[in-house]
């Protein structure tokens, strides 16, 4: 080493026992370390941090959902929600979820509906009972169902990102309530409300899955007081060759619906079902025809009803239900 630069070496670390001698410097130097101490642990509780949400639904829309579902952790907390489906996590339930109330069952899951009678157990009948909403030009969709276990009602959340936008906050999201109503054993409720916080005009379909061909159901649009709705009709075959009579009233709805920008769209479906009890073929005609006639008075008796009136009490609400 040249002595130059070893002379200013020894001059320069001179300064050291000067300076650590100095009280102030000793507590400038220790709230220095204790920063740096800080520092890691804040970095390696964020890398663990982004492990443990790695798992979590990522993008435009993934943050939408769980801004959506924020509030669920809490209820699942307390014990009033079930989670089905929710994406990067494990499903809390196993098999089938349905909705029912003694008299009709829906499984939400496979689109499928299921009767009873006074003497007979549940059958599941070819009737498709949901309604969907679907829109074009999306790009990304994430959704999420849970059991509201309190209100008695399965509950799925869509956060649709469309392809002229990134932001989470331009994110439409549907959201859709199916229960069994208990004061009112033979009505089956649908609920689908769709937020568009964006700039621009969501379109959707609203449809529902027609009736495979050679099924035994049939439709009809039916007309009360310049109300419509669809009445349907069909049947269940049971043991000894008799048959279960199934009439099934539902509001009739439009096909398109356009959703205004920074505006939102409700809409509630009802269904009024009504089965007979297993009867001879020859007692068709006459069956019917009541089971008819009883599903378009009380669709008559729903339609004068405003929304709150329906839902009013809770404790009214059906019950959902989950077979392993």
């Amino acid at each position: 080493m040249k002595p130059a630069l070893k002379m200013w070496l020894q001059q320069r670390l001179k300064v050291f026992p000067g300076l650590l001698s100095s009280s102030w410097a000793r507590r400038v130097l220790a709230f220095l370390g204790f920063l740096v101490i800080i520092y890691w642990y804040f970095s390696l509780k964020s890398s663990y941090k982004s492990l443990w949400y790695s798992g979590l639904p990522k993008g435009a829309s993934g943050a939408c959902l769980l801004v959506q579902t924020k509030q669920w952790k809490a209820l699942a907390e307390k014990g009033e929600l079930l989670l089905i489906n929710f994406p990067g996590e494990e499903a809390k339930l196993q098999g089938p979820t349905v909705v029912g109330n003694g008299h009709i069952i829906v499984d939400v899951g496979k689109n499928n509906l299921w009767v009873s009678s006074l003497s007979v157990l549940f059958h599941l009948t070819s009737y498709f009972p949901l309604t969907f909403a679907k829109s074009t030009g999306v790009s990304t969709e994430l959704h999420a169902t849970a059991v509201m276990l309190k209100d008695g009602m399965v509950r799925t959340i869509r956060c649709l990102q469309f392809e002229t936008s990134d932001s989470s906050r331009d994110c439409v999201t549907v959201r859709e309530d199916h229960f069994a109503h208990r004061s009112r054993p033979h009505v089956y409720v649908q609920r689908i409300h769709i937020t568009n916080p964006s700039d621009r005009v969501a379109t959707f379909e609203i449809f529902s899955q027609k009736p495979i061909n050679g099924e035994k159901f049939s439709s009809s649009v039916e007309k009360l007081q310049e109300r419509q709705f669809v009445l349907s009709s069909g049947r269940v075959t049971v043991d000894n060759g008799k048959i279960i009579l199934v009439v099934v009233a539902t509001k009739k709805i439009i096909n398109r619906v356009q959703v205004s920008p920074k505006s939102e769209y409700d809409e509630t479906i009802f269904s009024v079902v009504y089965t007979s009890d297993p009867i001879d073929p020859g007692k068709l005609i006459d069956t019917f025809s009541k089971l008819r006639e009883s599903a378009k008075k009380e669709m008559m008796e729903l339609m004068h009803m405003i929304n709150e009136d329906l839902f009013h009490s809770i404790s009214r609400y059906g019950r959902t239900y989950s077979y392993q």
